[in-house]
């Protein structure tokens, strides 16, 4: 009777999680098409039980939203993890990854290897901060992209952050285990983003003459 019982509760977790899975694709579909028709974004429904994915420009930036899986290596469970991306225009001298999360495998994977530490009196230091070669970065990590990065790394009504160039452009990175489904939760996010993208071009002179319209980014 014992076992019985176990066994019972053990079955009612399951269901109640793969209920909870299910819900939370068929709202990330409903939020999330709502979001790309709203802005003019690609809307990518790739199956039934499928997680959606999000891409398109506003104004002269790549956004990308999406759902990636991470895998424990000790006891292989599954985490899903919600990313919104922001891709910019100007090209580092050098490639480098700054994150606050776990993405050291990443870096490791594109040859970023070597430490780099950015200057400002109120960094506060990351997780990975690497890169594939640091002398062309010092020059780059000015004083004026710091204060930019400071700012947005330090926002803590974000979730973890990420600032990167590892191919063909730098991007800001957000991730989350958390579910941003609605329209509204998912603009706050990507205000903050399209703020810092802006301060960053106009730093590295890679922000052209019509910059983003303000309602595009209005919730």
């Amino acid at each position: 009777m014992f076992w019985l019982i176990v066994w019972g509760i053990i079955a009612f977790g399951m269901v109640g999680l793969i209920a909870w899975y299910f819900n939370d694709i068929f709202q990330k579909k409903a939020g999330w098409s709502a979001l790309a028709k709203k802005y003019n974004l690609a809307f990518h429904d790739i199956g039934f039980l499928k997680f959606p994915s999000v891409e398109g420009k506003i104004g002269q930036f790549d956004v990308s939203l999406y759902v990636m899986y991470e895998v424990s290596p000790v006891d292989g469970t599954k985490t899903v993890w919600t990313h919104l991306e922001l891709a910019m225009n100007h090209r580092p001298p050098a490639r480098f990854l700054l994150a606050q999360g776990r993405m050291d495998n990443l870096a490791v994977d594109m040859a970023i290897t070597a430490p780099i530490t950015p200057e400002h009196p109120d960094w506060k230091p990351v997780r990975v901060s690497m890169c594939s070669d640091p002398e062309p970065l010092k020059s780059y990590f000015s004083k004026e992209l710091m204060d930019v990065l400071t700012k947005f790394f330090g926002n803590d009504d974000l979730p973890e952050k990420s600032y990167g160039f590892i191919s063909e452009k730098p991007f800001l990175l957000l991730r989350t285990t958390r579910s941003y489904n609605h329209p509204k939760e998912l603009i706050k996010l990507l205000n903050p983003m399209l703020e810092a993208a802006r301060e960053i071009e106009k730093v590295k002179g890679g922000l052209s003459q019509t910059g983003i319209s303000d309602e595009k980014t209005n919730p």
